[in-house]
């Protein structure tokens, strides 16, 4: 079988990947900061998911991404309640993740607004 990650033609590299973490963590420890997260709901705009992932939201699917100071990521996603994990974006495709994790919410619908933070 085909390796799907050869048919990636817009990637951004690992090691760019880990070179924006490293800067990234290195200005979180001046300036005390444990956590950063960032939610983005389209691939046109607010561009943090993708900057820190190379995965956009598309089609107003949200993600939101939870980086931490000395560990990998968790990124949620739309899908089922907690804690089931999210199926997309596949596990071949994520770099730097640690969870993947789904939340039934979606911006259009008021009464998910909370299941983000839940």
């Amino acid at each position: 079988m085909e390796d799907p990650r050869e048919r990636m033609t817009a990637s951004v590299s690992v090691g760019e990947l880990e070179r924006r973490w490293k800067l990234t963590r290195e200005i979180m420890r001046e300036k005390g900061v444990d956590f950063l997260i960032m939610r983005q709901d389209e691939e046109y705009l607010g561009g943090y998911v993708r900057w820190f992932t190379d995965i956009p939201a598309n089609h107003s699917y949200p993600f939101t991404v939870i980086f931490p100071l000395d560990d990998e990521m968790t990124l949620i996603g739309v899908g089922g309640f907690p804690p089931q994990e999210s199926y997309y974006p596949p596990k071949w495709a994520v770099h730097g993740v640690k969870r993947r994790l789904c939340a039934p919410y979606f911006p259009s619908f008021h009464f998910t607004s909370t299941m983000d933070a839940e």
